[in-house]
């Protein structure tokens, strides 16, 4: 009889952290787990945002098919940015996941699933027997309104419905007692929930996500972090080592993954792509239409489409203005089009931090070549990989390119993953048994969690089981 198997995500859990802290023998129950089996690097996916990840461990699949390029997509007709998880549809929401999930081979052998917390989950797929919906539920305040007319990127984010303040406390409107106060409260709701999911015999794969960790990082990692955030991180993993070990007490015969979607790295510089585009002849901007901050006072105000070549919009990506595509586009697609994105991409690679001559991108991908798949056509033309350390600046979105190109964070939001090339940002993945495989992929998880229940990996998956 096969056993039971719980997948628990610890989002946001950077490699090079978890194995501090396990050399430090902070996680001994953790650390069990390896004993039997490994602790891998976890390749995460481009760019690195929990939205295209967790899709992408959902479904087995790259972007190109399951549809998910990032928190946020636009819409060629507005320009405008709104969440891509969801849509409405006749007046009712919908979940945009472009394939469906491992939960549809699963429910075909009788085997019951339940997803907690996962982001890309509302509404609740249709195959999934209990779902608890994570990142990207709106709220009754009228989030998804602001989502699509939203000043900049981290107005929708937080619109995607963080129970935790981050952008309280990035901004100083709240300090880091208080922010970590709510952070414990999320995290011990969604232990009881845990718990009373697991508890449930009825569900065989349980698949669940732990946020904390990925909320206080993104006040600082690594050497840079304040050392009251480093020890509310290495306080996190404890607490969900504890966690982990109640479980191994209460269900000894279960099955268990440990897997985050993607690591951190340092916030050092804000960049402005859009600036950047203004200044070397690629976009026509009004600088009168800025706020204070170099922000836009209205969506991309002050942006003069019949004179704009691309444009930058979220945060690690560029679209060509092409003709046909975008309501206003110039560039002919073909040839033009791909002119424009070499040129672009040699350019971009190029560009150096005044202060320091260090290189800010590591490399800049073309989507074609990147993706594949039926949605490959609502991908951004070029993905942005950073360097550790810099990172678009929030007024960078939608339109705003009044402040200089590359400057100094100032904001208390002191890491970030969503950018950084995904090479300098693994998760981790941990088992009691051995991978197959010399790379281990968000993408491998689910063909992996069939090959358990010895279900059918069906022919769309991207993803290899890595465990036999």
């Amino acid at each position: 009889m096969t056993s039971r198997l719980f997948t628990f995500f610890l989002e946001g859990a950077d490699y090079g952290y978890v194995g501090y802290a396990l050399s430090k023998k902070m996680l001994p129950n953790l650390a069990r787990l390896i004993s039997e089996g490994c602790f891998s690097p976890l390749a995460t996916t481009c760019p690195a945002d929990s939205s295209v990840a967790f899709a992408e461990i959902l479904t087995g699949c790259n972007p190109g098919k399951h549809g998910i390029f990032d928190t946020l997509h636009r819409d060629p007709t507005t320009y405008m940015s709104r969440i891509a998880s969801y849509s409405m549809k006749s007046g009712s929401f919908h979940n945009d996941l472009g394939e469906p999930t491992l939960c549809t081979p699963l429910s075909l052998m009788g085997v019951k699933s339940a997803l907690c917390r996962l982001p890309c989950t509302f509404p609740a797929p249709p195959d999934a027997d209990l779902v608890i919906s994570g990142l990207g539920v709106p709220d009754i305040a009228g989030a998804r309104s602001a989502a699509i007319t939203h000043k900049n990127e981290a107005d929708a984010v937080q619109a995607a419905c963080w129970p935790e303040p981050n952008f309280a406390y990035a901004a100083g409107r709240i300090e880091f007692p208080a922010f970590l106060e709510m952070i414990e409260r999320a995290a011990t709701t969604i232990e009881k929930q845990a718990f009373e999911v697991l508890s449930n015999v009825h569900y065989d794969n349980v698949m669940i996500n732990f946020e904390a960790f990925d909320r206080i990082a993104h006040a600082g990692i690594g050497e840079s972090a304040p050392d009251a955030v480093h020890a509310a991180l290495t306080g996190a993993l404890m607490r969900f080592d504890g966690f982990l070990g109640q479980v191994m007490t209460h269900f000894p015969d279960a099955s268990i993954f440990v897997a985050s979607d993607h690591g951190f790295a340092p916030w050092k510089m804000r960049v402005n792509v859009n600036r950047w585009l203004v200044e070397n002849g690629y976009m026509s901007f009004d600088p009168e239409s800025t706020d204070a901050s170099g922000g836009s006072k209205l969506p991309w105000a002050g942006v003069d489409w019949s004179q704009t070549k691309a444009y930058a919009s979220g945060l690690a990506k560029i679209y060509i203005n092409t003709e046909g595509r975008e309501k206003n586009g110039i560039v002919p697609p073909g040839k033009p089009a791909r002119e424009l994105k070499k040129e672009l991409s040699e350019k971009l690679r190029a560009l150096k931090d005044p202060e320091n001559g260090c290189s800010v991108f590591s490399r800049i991908l073309d989507s074609n070549r990147l993706y594949w798949g039926e949605k490959l056509n609502d991908s951004a033309d070029l993905v942005l990989c950073y360097n550790p350390g810099y990172r678009t600046d929030w007024g960078c979105d939608p339109g705003g390119a009044g402040a200089p190109v590359v400057s100094r964070n100032e904001s208390r939001w002191l890491a970030d993953h969503c950018g950084t090339d995904p090479d300098y940002v693994p998760g981790i993945f941990i088992c009691a048994g051995r991978p197959n495989a010399a790379q281990v992929r968000l993408m491998d998880i689910a063909p992996t969690i069939l090959r358990h229940f010895n279900a059918p990996i069906p022919e769309h998956m991207d993803g290899q089981p890595v465990l036999e």
